[in-house]
């Protein structure tokens, strides 16, 4: 019984400086907001387009896939443009949360060796500046779309989707931050898995014109059900069930896994960056 006790205490001590990191996040949430709109600023000075560069390469890439592949890929479905298109935005989101995940605490060597900021601001900024780039994108693909005439009134369910996919990106980054910190072949591992995810994952093409009677193969795929939970609802339906359950299951496994190493690792980290 005192074995347990003692078990028990040891592990909320452990969790308890990695809980109180987020506390002081959460605190500086304005700090957060202005960092995400820093980096978008700084990222697209000088540019006359600024983010519609991002927005108008989706739209190029669902043009060209629509011509060039005609009806092999479901192309000549009428919903394929806003399949497309939306589904490059979300691609564009989980590529860039993964691929920046990875220098999310090594780029930010400097202010983790000079100042008291709490480490999981780096990653909530990282996601913040993600979400707000995903959203202007979406706003565009969809005004777009309406003025096509092909957009659709968004299903409720795009808000709890929208959590999730915020929680995942939360919990990826941070995960993702602390193994490349330490490992640096993380990084070009991520690099070259994404190039390959992108052509397994249903983002131009349709799971049941590729797997006729067997779309259960795409559920091994996780990044399938993330894209399904945003681009359903904005395509006016719900998620399958097993997306959902995907979904959520994967989300508080990340952020539990993440909440764990933040807590294992947070005295580490200065040193491997």
């Amino acid at each position: 019984m005192d074995t347990g006790a003692s078990t028990g205490g040891s592990a909320t001590g452990l969790m308890a400086p990695a809980l109180a990191d987020l506390r002081a996040t959460w605190a500086r949430t304005w700090l957060v907001r202005a960092l995400g709109w820093s980096d978008i600023r700084r990222q697209f000075s000088g540019s006359f387009l600024g983010p519609l560069w991002h927005t108008l390469n989706i739209l190029i890439l669902t043009t060209a896939l629509a011509v060039l592949f005609g009806g092999a890929l479901g192309a000549g479905h009428p919903g394929y443009l806003p399949y497309v298109g939306i589904g490059l935005v979300m691609w564009q989101f989980i590529q860039r949360v993964m691929s920046e995940s990875c220098h999310v605490f090594v780029g930010a060597a400097e202010v983790l060796r000079n100042s008291p900021l709490p480490l999981s601001l780096q990653v909530f900024r990282l996601v913040w500046r993600n979400a707000l780039l995903m959203a202007h994108n979406l706003v565009v693909v969809l005004v777009l779309l309406m003025f096509l005439g092909q957009a659709a009134v968004p299903h409720w369910t795009i808000l709890p989707a929208a959590a999730l996919e915020l929680a995942m990106a939360t919990g990826t980054a941070m995960l993702l931050g602390l193994a490349a910190a330490r490992w640096r072949d993380v990084t070009q591992f991520v690099t070259n898995g994404m190039q390959l995810l992108f052509f397994v994952s249903p983002v131009f093409w349709y799971p049941r014109s590729l797997f006729p009677g067997r779309e259960w193969l795409i559920q091994a795929n996780p990044v399938a059900a993330f894209i399904e939970i945003m681009r359903a609802p904005l395509l006016g339906t719900a998620a399958s069930g097993s997306s959902w359950l995907i979904a959520l299951a994967l989300s508080l496994g990340a952020l539990i896994a993440a909440l764990w190493m933040l807590a294992i690792n947070r005295t580490r980290l200065v040193y491997w960056v």
